[in-house]
């Protein structure tokens, strides 16, 4: 049975009654399966008796390629006993039976790992789900909770001072379950100056350097830069204290750029997602930065950058897909807009979760910057006019910052993805986490089911 390597089982599963309802898979088997021999199975060059049907361990190497994972099985040939690694194949029935067994029983275990990525071994997180850095909106609490909950809570911080940010990360601390959750910080550090586009704005107000002291002094683990590629000397520091840098980039070039200045990974957020964002698909961006990162090198790993999927994420089978694209986890800002502990208003969760399918738009109205956010009668008035935008941009003015110094009425859209159309509820973040990863679970199985029996992989 061909298998994907997120879905390996490891850690507590290897104890405890999962391995006595396998053993009892097993024994079924055996019993209703007619073999010739009695009991006898070809793993390997030679036959074998199966002594007792345990699963000795779960072993794996850091090869994606599938034919390299394997089971131990104790065997007996004349009168020798022995281990022999059988590896998992579409036409062993045996390993078959057992896998299905085991994908049933994770399942529905809490507590466990059920998806193991790149991802989680290095933040050393239980879950592939990292909250997107949505300014105001990514509290202290959301954050926490998304840390809480398995995955990495990651604070927004788009014109804090350091003071706030200070703040911020504190709350988060305070609310987290155990105070060795990894956590994040995203800033916003568009270029400046020359050939840099002219509405661009410090949104650091020329206090990136203590704003990064915080973000060391509080332990982050992550560090994420929007909208730009931070300098190089931000990027040795935060190095030198162990944190990992991921730039946001909507282009395969600008992930190139990120990398050559030091990143260790990329979070490719396609057209579709909400705030700032570029103007490519999603199921088109991913592969494509895949691809581009390739031949490069994460100072702090030493290995290939990864590459995390934003732009319409939302639930399990988008999580799914995005590891299926090569991703080796997912950026979420939308869904957790509509989250319980949510730091934005009340009527902007309440706005995602009547949005329709014709609701968003990417206007340069707001932070001259392309960037989704729900339509309301003052953007679609500015939209009707994208000469006078155009005019105002290239002259590096904002209409909305100049609207709002001219005492024109300007109401600010709330910032969302297309996705918002099909959020229909808003819950806890431990339960967007939980159902997301159930669902993607649930997936990664089906899938793994339309590989025919001829398949060589």
């Amino acid at each position: 049975m061909p298998l994907n390597p997120s879905m390996l089982p490891h850690g507590e599963i290897r104890f405890g009654r999962i391995l006595d309802d396998i053993s009892a898979a097993i024994r079924r088997y055996n019993r209703t399966t007619p073999v010739a021999g009695n009991n006898m199975y070809s793993l390997g060059a030679s036959p074998c008796f199966v002594q007792e049907p345990r699963i000795m361990g779960v072993f794996g190497c850091t090869s994606a390629r599938l034919e390299n994972y394997y089971l131990a099985v104790p065997w007996q040939y004349s009168e020798h006993w022995g281990s022999q690694k059988v590896p998992f194949a579409e036409n062993n029935l045996l390993l078959h039976t057992l896998w299905n067994e085991l994908l049933q029983q994770t399942a529905t275990m809490p507590g466990l790992q059920r998806i193991k990525t790149e991802l989680t071994d290095l933040l050393g997180i239980k879950h592939p789900i990292l909250l997107a850095g949505m300014a105001r909106t990514s509290s202290g609490l959301l954050a926490a909770a998304v840390s809480n909950a398995g995955g990495c809570g990651v604070v927004g911080g788009l014109n804090y001072t350091p003071e706030q940010l200070f703040s911020i990360l504190n709350d988060l601390k305070a609310n987290l379950n155990d105070p060795s959750l990894p956590f994040g910080v995203d800033l916003a550090l568009p270029k400046i100056g020359a050939g840099a586009r002219k509405t661009n704005h410090d949104y650091t107000h020329g206090q990136l350097d203590a704003l990064i002291d915080v973000t060391i002094n509080s332990g982050a683990k992550l560090f994420v830069c929007a909208v730009g590629v931070p300098p190089k000397h931000i990027v040795d520091k935060l190095h030198v204290n162990g944190i990992l840098v991921m730039n946001m980039v909507g282009a395969p070039k600008h992930a190139r750029y990120a990398l050559e200045a030091g990143a260790d990974m990329v979070c490719a957020q396609g057209g579709e997602g909400g705030g700032h964002t570029g103007a490519i698909a999603t199921s088109i961006l991913i592969p494509a930065v895949v691809d581009a990162v390739q031949g490069y090198k994460s100072p702090m790993t030493g290995c290939t950058p990864l590459v995390i999927a934003a732009g319409g994420i939302r639930d399990g089978r988008s999580l799914a897909a995005a590891l299926m694209m090569g991703a080796a986890g997912v950026w979420v800002g939308t869904r957790f807009v509509a989250s319980v502990e949510a730091g934005c208003s009340d009527m902007h969760k309440v706005e995602v979760t009547t949005a329709t399918f014709d609701d968003t738009v990417r206007t340069l109205v707001v932070s001259g910057r392309p960037m989704r956010v729900k339509a309301n009668e003052y953007i679609k008035a500015w939209e009707r006019q994208p000469e006078k935008i155009l005019e105002l941009t290239q002259a590096g003015i904002v209409p909305y910052e100049k609207d709002v110094e001219d005492g024109v009425e300007a109401d600010r859209p709330f910032l969302m993805g297309q996705v918002a159309a099909v959020i229909g509820e808003i819950e806890p973040a431990g339960k967007i986490v939980e159902d997301m990863v159930d669902g993607a679970v649930k997936m990664l199985s089906k899938g793994s089911k339309f590989i025919g029996l001829g398949a060589r992989l």
